[in-house]
């Protein structure tokens, strides 16, 4: 069998030569499986092969397809309920590749992946709408209807939604809302005479996912509920309004109010009421959140950390081979001692000011799926496939668009700028 393996197209051979160039540590982290496993990468990237009743296997990686065809059948009968998001291919605004994933929020698994090229579009950001369309489509053609989709609040994907797919819920996660917000706060409190804004961060935030989950859904009682921020700050909790009277809460502790005709209560006053932000607080998900989807993409990090370049077909093998380990160990449990005690670990997160924040350790995870990967490339060798000859299509390099150049009447012409004439 290895040398047949070897006969394979030489997508795994441009893939493992890309990670011996990592650095030691990294390599050594997407290289902590089987060697099986490297061999196997060759079908996540979509080769396509003949099986002996001349029916053409699909386009794409065996074992992923198979896969999302399972998860497919399952939601038909019941619809899905998404969360979607963008993942770049490095830091900064000028990506070559981006990942669209789609999670469907009550069995937490991803359910489709799509790599988009910036030269298949505009630029790179509209990468994230293009692959928004095309995982939608995707599913449309498996026949399965979507009830409502998570995203953040990118705009093209909200305008799309709006005005091309306008029987679709679309809802914003409560944490990129919320994220807005307090870099609002954090900015207002820095100017001189309110730093009580500061002191009420923490408060606002929690008053604002509060105010979506009364809301359940309904609008304007999570706007009702938000605006009586405003009263509350002042030490006033009641008579809000009709939809929202008075405040839930019981005795509260001493703190420091926040009263009319100050600096910082119309910094905060101008924050709260945004008509931005309330449109915002309506469409926000009082239910189902986008933390799988970035759960997700710290997973393709590991397979393909962004600060290194893979070839497409590198990029979609890991892509794919990343949403298989994740649906395989996404519902993986707490793990516990040997009393039958939960394991906990303490973080220091940026996002809390580096204070500690206590995580749970899941249990270990498995790779059942290496051994799928390997029966794939089995199957197809036994129905004599050979590899390359119908690789899946590739958008063209980014240097296509410009065409040929004569070198040498470049280098004749090149002058440097301190020259004389």
């Amino acid at each position: 069998m290895a040398n047949a393996l070897k006969a394979e197209d030489d997508v795994m051979a441009l893939l493992t030569a890309e990670t011996t160039q990592m650095k030691p540590v990294v390599a050594a982290q997407l290289n902590n499986f089987s060697a099986g496993l490297e061999s196997a990468l060759q079908e996540a990237t979509g080769v396509m092969a003949t099986t002996s009743a001349g029916m053409g296997l699909m386009n794409s990686s065996v074992v992923w397809e198979k896969e999302k065809m399972a998860l497919h059948q399952q939601l038909k009968p019941t619809g899905a309920r998404l969360a979607g998001d963008s993942r770049s291919d490095s830091p900064g605004y000028c990506a070559k590749y981006g990942t669209y994933s789609l999670l469907e929020t009550s069995i937490n698994k991803i359910i489709d992946v799509e790599l988009v090229q910036s030269n298949e579009v505009a630029s790179s950001g509209h990468m994230e709408l293009e692959g928004l369309k095309r995982t939608l489509k995707n599913l449309h053609d498996s026949g399965i209807a979507v009830l409502e989709i998570v995203t953040d609040r990118h705009p093209q994907v909200r305008k799309y939604l709006r005005t091309h797919q306008p029987p679709l819920l679309h809802l914003f996660d409560a944490w990129h809302v919320s994220k807005g917000v307090k870099k609002q706060l954090i900015a207002a409190g820095k100017h001189r005479g309110c730093e009580l804004i500061g002191l009420w961060r923490r408060s606002v935030i929690a008053h604002l996912y509060f105010a979506v989950g009364v809301g359940k859904g309904n609008g304007d009682l999570a706007i009702a509920v938000w605006l009586s921020l405003l009263n509350h700050i002042q030490d006033k909790h009641t008579g809000h309004g009709l939809l929202y009277p008075e405040c839930k809460h019981g005795e509260l502790e001493r703190r420091k109010w926040i009263l009319p005709g100050t600096d910082a209560y119309d910094r905060l006053h101008a924050i709260v009421t945004s008509k931005r932000l309330l449109d915002d607080i309506r469409q926000v998900s009082p239910n189902f959140q986008t933390f799988g989807v970035e759960s997700f993409h710290s997973i393709i990090n590991r397979f393909a950390p962004k600060c290194y370049a893979f070839s497409h077909q590198g990029q979609l093998a890991r892509c794919l081979l990343s949403a298989l380990h994740y649906n395989e160990n996404s519902g993986r449990m707490q793990a516990a001692t040997k009393k039958g005690d939960l394991r906990w670990q303490i973080k220091h997160p940026k996002a809390r000011g580096g204070e500690p924040v206590a995580c749970p350790i899941r249990e270990l995870p498995t790779y059942a799926y290496v051994n799928h990967l390997l029966s794939a490339v089995e199957e197809l060798l036994a129905c004599g496939s050979k590899g390359g000859t119908d690789a899946t299509p590739q958008p063209p390099h980014l240097s296509a668009a410009f065409g040929p150049v004569d070198k040498v009447a470049i280098v004749e012409a090149h002058k440097s700028r301190f020259a004389g004439n």
